[in-house]
């Protein structure tokens, strides 16, 4: 089965966990028939190295896409929908570190489940190596949890999930909304009943470094998730019951010590 992976990158990333994050999916038991990388935006000297040599070690299996200015994340990942060739996609973050049997795993549920429009799964967090932290991010599995606990949290983990294009393309992709693509379009394609499920299991390693906590902290992320939210009742997502509980929950977190709000994430959110 043809399937394509999909990563964005732009130039503040480290190219030592890029060539990390390259390895694992060149090194999977089921091998991606491309790999789509958008350059968002011009990069630096050394991550332009590491994507030239495995373009140079692998011929033909990585696609290129440069943009000539940063244009984030939603606009970077729908330039690179467009220039996937295959119906199953495959999301990778350009730190993280795949399951060596991840797209195995997904492409075999999804060609059983031809219902089914995304799968992710389960992620451990680390912080040099992996296993490092023996810290599992896990997320609702069946479709009517993922229904109910998306009015509340992300139920999905994003570099871990694999869909299908053709869904993804009739909602016109991601939208431009700063920390909360994924979480939006998510929240659309269970709007119009598409099924989603996460599989029981740790699929990606998730890398924590580079200050995860301190960018969802502060009062400019706090408007970020303010607007999402209250984009998603404009558009019938949420409730106006469920916005004002989203809201009363979320902002205050954002606004709280950073030390305090580390240990709600690893005390009690990753529990």
């Amino acid at each position: 089965m043809h399937f394509s992976v999909l990563l964005s990158i732009y130039y503040k990333e480290n190219s030592d966990y890029l060539d990390s994050a390259l390895a694992s999916l060149v090194n999977q038991t089921k091998i991606p028939s491309e790999i789509v990388i958008v350059k968002d935006g011009p990069l630096n000297n050394s991550l332009d190295e590491v994507i030239l040599n495995y373009e140079n070690l692998y011929p033909n299996l990585f696609k290129i896409i440069s943009l000539p200015k940063n244009q984030g994340l939603g606009d970077a990942l729908n330039e690179g929908l467009k220039n996937c060739s295959y119906e199953y996609i495959a999301r990778m973050d350009s730190d993280d570190i795949c399951v060596k049997e991840r797209f195995d795993i997904q492409i075999s549920f999804l060609t059983q489940n031809p219902d089914i429009s995304v799968t992710g799964g389960f992620i451990e967090e680390f912080a040099q190596v992996p296993g490092d932290l023996k810290r599992i991010k896990k997320v609702p599995l069946s479709y009517d949890q993922i229904k109910l606990f998306a009015k509340k949290r992300n139920p999905l983990n994003h570099p871990s999930v694999m869909f299908r294009k053709s869904a993804i393309e009739s909602l016109n992709g991601y939208e431009r909304m700063l920390f909360f693509e994924d979480y939006y379009l998510w929240l659309k394609l269970l709007f119009l009943n598409h099924k989603i499920v996460n599989l029981d299991q740790v699929l990606l390693y998730f890398r924590t470094g580079n200050d995860m906590i301190g960018r969802r902290h502060g009062y400019k992320y706090a408007v970020h998730e303010l607007d999402f939210a209250l984009k998603a009742r404009k558009q019938g997502l949420f409730s106006s019951t469920e916005t004002v509980r989203f809201v009363l929950t979320r902002f205050p977190m954002r606004l709280i010590p950073k030390k305090m709000l580390n240990f709600i994430y690893r005390k009690i959110i990753r529990k």
